[in-house]
């Protein structure tokens, strides 16, 4: 896996993006094995993701990003 966390920040706010390239063999949907080695990857992904936002959090306070918070991409 290889990944970057990007930070763009305002007068009042900051925002940090995690922005990951996950390598992976061909998928089968077919076959369970590769299915499921998908599925972990993802499921890694998501939670180093969860994991450094919790730390963000406790440092800096903030709270995850939701849909309400899609127009700030903008910025």
């Amino acid at each position: 896996m290889i990944g970057r966390a990007y930070m763009a920040s305002g007068e009042d706010l900051a925002m940090v993006v995690f922005d990951e390239t996950i390598m992976a063999s061909d998928l089968d949907v077919n076959r369970q094995s590769s299915a499921q080695a998908f599925v972990d990857r993802i499921e890694g992904s998501l939670q180093y993701t969860a994991e450094w936002s919790t730390t963000i959090r406790e440092r800096f306070g903030g709270h995850p990003f939701t849909a309400d918070d899609a127009m700030l991409m903008a910025f």
